[in-house]
């Protein structure tokens, strides 16, 4: 079938949004157009897995005010001033300006400070959307009677409103 993403509120646990990929795209393009037909005015905080992690999700995040919790790549050492920040925060790694000035601490020091960072910024949240997507498919299913994406992707909107309603 491809990969399904979704958006969901962490507060009702209602399904805001689902997107259908093919099984070879990216995750981290997918980031964007998730959280477009959402009113942004809403969300405060975006907590989506290390596949997301890109420099112009984090700057989207900025623009849009929203706190992404999105762990960067454990050997990053930045890029945009946004997503600089966020390794910084994550990893402990400092870029200075200049050359071969960048304090780049142990590999494992590293993982330690994005655990922390996990355990401390409410990065767990991601857990409800897992735990929605479990129930989904098992209420559900895998699969989809429909063949073409964007026929999945309606099968699986309705699908969505279906589930929302049956958990209120």
């Amino acid at each position: 079938m491809g990969k399904i993403h979704i958006v969901v509120d962490k507060k009702t646990h209602r399904i805001l949004n689902i997107i259908i990929t093919d099984s070879s795209r990216g995750d981290v393009k997918e980031f964007i157009p998730l959280l477009e037909p959402i009113m942004y005015k809403h969300v405060k905080t975006a907590a989506a897995d290390g596949a997301y992690d890109s420099d112009k999700n984090f700057e989207h995040c900025d623009e849009k005010s929203i706190n992404p919790l999105i762990p960067v790549h454990i050997n990053s050492i930045g890029s945009s001033l946004h997503r600089k920040l966020r390794v910084e925060e994550q990893l402990g790694v400092i870029r200075k300006r200049g050359r071969n000035s960048n304090m780049i601490p142990p590999k494992e020091i590293r993982i330690e400070n994005q655990e922390k960072w996990k355990r401390e910024s409410g990065y767990h949240m991601r857990s409800i959307v897992e735990g929605v997507f479990s129930v989904f498919k098992n209420t559900f299913g895998e699969y989809t009677f429909s063949k073409m994406n964007e026929m999945k992707e309606k099968e699986l909107m309705l699908k969505a409103l279906v589930y929302n309603q049956y958990i209120t």
